[in-house]
């Protein structure tokens, strides 16, 4: 029988790789001590590994790519390519998760992971079976460790989430904690085909972006691409999160898509132009230099807008709507409140009463 290898925080090397877990280590004959071991006991493939060696890496004091302005590099998406495909593990995945929880927590999740069921022994990434008792590993079940608490596969999650009446709130709080399931509801929502699943996924990501934005922000570009898609609940689902994302937009990314996010007021579903003005107040909060031209956008539904004319009344009301939330903070006050009072006698009974409240409360 085998010995039970300790796993150790310095098995784990800057790309991620957890070498504890390589079966250049697990082997009986010609181990490696890991990346960062001692040299002279290191096949020559790894001494003369392209990540092990970047200059980037070499001249700063950073000990992890996830650390690195260029993180994830072409090199290591390639790598991690090929272990996703392979082998059933990330290591972009861990160099997030390492950022996340920090390392001493993810060598103890690692040491559940990988820790075979049957035996107890250390299970090797590039084996499907136990080296000790020949048990099978789940390639799958290695990608996605689900909360700490035990593993469960992505499958099952998949499904679980696709219920009429799964628990929202349990994953909208697991999401914001587990960098797997994030990405793996991020991917589903952006990807699944079925309904349930990816609109679920969206209430997920929605609420959990509202609370916690810059768990989300990364996946930006990817989001951005919703506004285009030729489904209209995608459409409400980039509309819903970059507003959300916008509270940390540090790179002033909403200024590239803002035009493209208010076309979206004439969008041909009416569904998803409500949906459009609903997220406009949170840029106006959150990004004060766009004010004028969220408003300008608004203001000029009366001229534009394409729907009819049932439609429209609740359209206007829903755009006085956001005119109150960002009132105080807004300089065109006398325009807001003058397009409010062209609506008072509104075909709509809700609009007209949305803007009474408003000419009451800010007049």
């Amino acid at each position: 029988m085998r010995p039970q290898k300790v796993m150790k925080i310095k098995m784990i090397a800057p790309c991620g790789m957890n070498c504890g877990i390589c079966i250049a280590h697990l082997r009986d004959k010609n181990k490696c001590p890991g990346c960062n071991g001692d040299n002279k006991d290191k096949p020559k493939t790894r001494l003369q590994c392209k990540i092990k060696t970047c200059p980037e890496l070499l001249k700063s004091q950073f000990k992890y790519c996830g650390s690195c302005h260029s993180f994830p590099c072409n090199r290591l998406k390639q790598l991690d390519k090929r272990y996703r495909t392979k082998y059933g593990m990330s290591m972009i995945v861990n160099l997030e998760k390492i950022g996340d929880i920090g390392l001493s927590r993810f060598v103890q999740e690692e040491i559940k992971r990988w820790t075979c069921s049957e035996c107890g022994h250390t299970l090797c990434a590039h084996k499907e079976t136990c080296l000790n008792c020949g048990g099978r590993r789940d390639k799958e079940l290695s990608l996605y460790y689900y909360g700490g608490k035990g593993i469960q596969n992505p499958s099952q999650i998949i499904s679980d989430i696709a219920q009429k009446d799964y628990d929202q709130a349990k994953y909208i709080e697991e999401i914001q904690l587990n960098v797997e399931l994030r990405e793996l509801v991020i991917e589903q929502m952006l990807s699944n085909p079925d309904i349930m699943v990816y609109y679920h996924c969206y209430e997920i990501v929605s609420a959990a972006s509202y609370s916690n934005p810059e768990l989300f922000y990364k996946y930006w570009d990817r989001i951005k691409e919703l506004l285009h898609h030729k489904n209209s609940y995608h459409r409400d689902v980039g509309l819903t999160i970059l507003a959300n994302l916008t509270r940390v937009d540090d790179q002033e990314l909403t200024k590239d898509i803002i035009d493209a996010y208010l076309d979206l007021l004439q969008d041909v579903k009416f569904m998803t132009a409500c949906c459009c003005v609903k997220n406009c107040s949170k840029i106006i909060v959150n990004k004060p230099l766009l004010t004028g031209r969220v408003l300008t956008a608004l203001l000029d539904v009366e001229q534009s807008c394409p729907y009819p004319d049932k439609q429209k009344a609740l359209f206007i009301g829903y755009i006085i709507e956001v005119f109150d939330r960002v009132f105080d903070a807004c300089e065109n006050k006398p325009a807001l409140l003058s397009f409010a009072q062209r609506h008072a006698g509104n075909t709509s009974p809700k609009t007209r009463k949305t803007a009474k409240l408003f000419i009451d409360k800010h007049s």
